[in-house]
Formats: structure tokens, C-alpha cells, sequence
């Protein structure tokens, strides 16, 4: 729950002080594709998403690096995973199917929240399992298009 808070509450603070952060729903919608929009008034849907686990270490600040370095856990889909990934509607919808499909990482989810690390750690290079929220990536810090948390973003 935590970590939906903090991503929510960082939406809103770059809102309030930057309008160039700030999104219609027509700027989050790939040509006005609404399909994977879910209604404030629906809950979120937990899925389970297989694939081979992998590690990606990214740096925090592209142009700066002493900002140094962050772990970034990914699950590389299988076909099935891949499609619930392209076709599950969402909270704040920022992609399309279509979209998620034409994006740079599309066959790639990275892992949000509150996931064992040292599970993770353990199992790399490994076929997995593992359930989870779905959420769009909004910004140019996310790294795949669509993401897994444990917690929904709304509850």
C-alpha cells in the first residue's frame, strides 16, 4: 500500500508544480484507444505473469551518474503473459495494446514494490511465476511499458 501512496502522491506533486507533467486523458491514451482504461469503480485485477527472470542494473540519473546505480528486476514474458500484459485494463491507462506492442522493451515487465529480493536474487536465469498489479510506465524513468507491483494502485 505504501508504495502505490508514494507513486501516487509524486503524480500529484509534479501536477501541482509542473503543468509539463501534467496529463489529460487524451495525452495518456494512444489515439484515443481506451480500451485498456478500468473504471475508478472497478478494482484492479491480480494476474500472474511467467517468464525468465532477469536482472538489469540501471543507473538512477542517465546523466549523472553519481547518483549511482538501482537493481531493477524483470520478468522477460512468455507469450501469454505478454498478451494479458497488452490486453489488462489498468488505473491512469497511459498505453494502448497497440502501443505496448510497438514499445522499445514491450516483451519485458519490470517487478515493482515490495517483491523478496533474495528470492529473486535466487531464481535469476529461472523460469517464474509471480502475481501481481499491473501499472503503465508514464515517464521516461520507467523501464518497461507496462509494470507489476504487488499492491494495486487504488484500493
Amino acid at each position: 500500500m505504501q508504495n502505490g501512496f508514494v507513486r501516487w502522491f509524486a503524480s500529484l506533486l509534479l501536477c501541482l508544480f509542473s503543468s509539463t507533467f501534467c496529463f489529460s486523458e487524451e495525452d495518456w491514451l494512444w489515439e484515443g484507444d481506451t480500451s485498456l482504461v478500468l473504471s475508478i469503480d472497478e478494482p484492479e485485477h491480480l494476474v500472474s505473469m511467467s517468464g525468465e527472470l532477469a536482472l538489469r542494473v540501471l543507473d538512477r540519473d542517465s546523466e549523472n551518474p553519481r547518483f549511482g546505480t538501482v537493481d531493477c528486476f524483470i520478468i522477460k514474458m512468455d507469450p501469454a503473459s505478454f498478451e494479458i500484459a497488452c490486453n489488462t485494463p489498468v488505473h491512469a491507462a497511459f498505453h494502448s495494446p497497440e502501443s505496448i506492442r510497438e514499445s522499445l522493451r514491450c516483451h519485458e515487465l519490470e517487478l515493482t514494490g515490495d517483491f523478496d529480493k533474495s528470492w529473486l536474487r535466487e531464481h535469476l536465469g529461472q523460469t517464474v511465476t509471480l502475481s501481481g498489479y499491473l501499472w503503465h510506465s508514464h515517464t521516461h524513468h520507467h523501464y518497461t511499458p507496462v509494470m507489476m507491483d504487488t499492491d494495486p494502485w487504488f484500493k
